[in-house]
C-alpha cells in the first residue's frame, strides 16, 4: 500500500505560492521534520505514529485499527519478500518539497520521497510520492501516497493543480 512505485519528475527545490519564489522546507520545517517521522514510523513499525500521520480522511475511511492491521501486513509481507532476495529497508527520507498550494485554508505539498533498499552492497531507490496536507499554516501535517487514492476523488479542490510524480 505505501510502497506503489511512481518516477519522481526533476523539479527544482523552489516553488511558488501567490506569485512568491519559496523554498518549502525552509519557510515549513514542520513540513520535513514530519515527512521524516512519517517515513521513519514504517521503517521502525512504529503503526500507530504512522497512523497519527496519516491523512485524518484516508484512516477515517478505512477504520484506525483496520489501518494498523493493512499497515503491519503489508509491511510483513515487503520485509518477507526483500528477505528472500537478501535485501532490507535501509531508509526513507524526504526530498525537498515540490509544490505548495494554499486553498481554502489548508496547504497542500507534494512531498517525493525516497525508499533506500539494501542488497549485499547495492542500493536500490524507490521513489514514493505524498501528499501532505496543514490545517493549521504548517504547524503539523497529515500524509498520503498519491498512489493510495483517487487524487481527484481524495482533493477536488486542488486536484487539477497538483503536480505529481508520474
Amino acid at each position: 500500500m505505501l510502497l506503489h512505485v511512481g518516477v519522481i519528475s526533476a523539479q527544482t527545490p523552489q516553488s511558488t505560492l501567490n506569485g512568491v519564489q519559496i523554498n518549502i522546507f525552509a519557510a515549513y520545517p514542520a513540513l520535513e521534520s514530519q515527512a521524516k517521522e512519517f517515513g521513519e514510523s514504517y521503517i521502525k513499525k512504529d503503526f500507530e505514529r504512522l497512523v497519527r500521520l496519516t491523512l485524518p480522511a484516508y484512516v477515517k475511511s478505512h477504520g484506525r485499527e483496520q489501518l494498523l492491521r493493512e499497515f503491519a501486513a503489508t509491511r510483513e509481507k515487503v520485509m518477507l519478500l526483500l528477505a528472500a532476495r537478501g535485501a532490507e529497508i535501509a531508509s526513507w527520507s524526504p526530498s525537498e518539497a515540490t509544490q505548495l498550494i494554499e486553498d481554502g485554508g489548508l496547504l497542500y505539498a507534494v512531498v517525493p520521497t525516497t525508499l533506500k533498499i539494501k542488497a549485499a552492497e547495492n542500493i536500490a531507490e524507490t521513489p514514493i510520492c505524498l501528499i501532505a496536507v496543514s490545517a493549521d499554516h504548517g504547524a503539523q501535517w497529515s500524509f498520503i501516497s498519491a498512489t493510495c487514492i483517487n487524487v481527484k476523488r481524495a482533493f477536488p479542490a486542488v486536484a487539477d493543480r497538483l503536480v505529481l510524480c508520474s
